[in-house]
């Protein structure tokens, strides 16, 4: 009966360590298999949507700008190092002058996570990294 109280308290830790917390901003994702890693994330941001800009920077991803729903404007980045990748992104509010035209963006602000934080830009990063067969999820500030 100890033991198995025991292994229960380490599985219940370890759940908490790795879930979400409020305020998390970066996914980071852990793959078994690194063949063609640079090409399964930016396939994976190209599905959520973005296009991926070819600066031939193979650490960094950055995808253009892209309007999305209750976010405005939007940037998903992807640092790669080794068998991890770091998923990040950004957002501003849509603008528009007095004569309604929209405007450049004014200040971006970072994608965090929040507790039902549903279509808020969360569930993007989220799609995007479960798309490039994950094997461990972690999540940091």
């Amino acid at each position: 009966m100890k033991k198995i109280l025991i292994s229960l308290l380490i599985v219940t830790c370890c759940y908490y360590v790795s879930a979400q917390k409020e305020g998390d901003k970066k996914i980071i994702v852990k793959v078994a298999d690194t063949s063609n890693f640079y090409t399964k994330v930016k396939l994976a941001i190209i599905q959520a949507g973005f296009t991926v800009r070819d600066d031939m920077n193979y650490t960094l991803l950055t995808s253009n700008v892209e309007v999305k729903k209750h976010l405005g404007y939007t940037i998903v980045k992807a640092r790669i190092s080794n068998d991890t990748v770091t998923i990040w992104g950004l957002y501003s509010n849509k603008n528009k002058n007095l004569y309604g035209i929209e405007i450049a963006p004014g200040t971006y602000n970072n994608i965090l996570y929040f507790k039902n934080n549903k279509g808020h830009g969360w569930d993007i990063l989220y799609a995007i990294a479960t798309k490039i067969d994950a094997h461990d999820l972690n999540y940091s500030k």
